[in-house]
C-alpha cells in the first residue's frame, strides 16, 4: 500500500483505528504510511479511521479485500 501512495489516518483514541492496525500486525509500519492525528485539522474532514488512496478518501475499517479494490494491490 505504501508503494501505491496510500495513507492511513489514525488517532490515539480510535478503537477502529486500533483494529485496523491489528489487521496488519507487526508489519503495519512496513506496508503502511501512518499519520497519527493530534488535532482534527490534521485528519480528513470525515474523521478516522481514514484512508487516502489515489487522491480519494475512504472512511472506516477496511478489510484486505476492500483495500485491494481501493488500491489495485493484489492479494497473495
Amino acid at each position: 500500500l505504501t508503494l501505491k501512495g496510500a495513507v492511513f489516518y489514525t488517532s490515539e483514541t480510535c478503537p477502529l483505528c486500533d483494529k485496523q492496525l491489528e489487521l496488519f500486525g507487526e508489519s503495519a509500519s512496513e506496508f503502511l504510511t501512518i499519520i497519527t492525528c493530534e488535532s482534527p485539522s490534521q485528519c480528513p474532514q470525515g474523521g478516522v479511521p481514514a484512508w487516502t488512496i489515489s487522491q480519494k478518501t475512504s472512511y472506516g475499517f477496511k478489510n484486505f479485500n476492500e483495500l485491494s479494490d481501493l488500491s489495485g494491490c493484489r492479494l497473495e
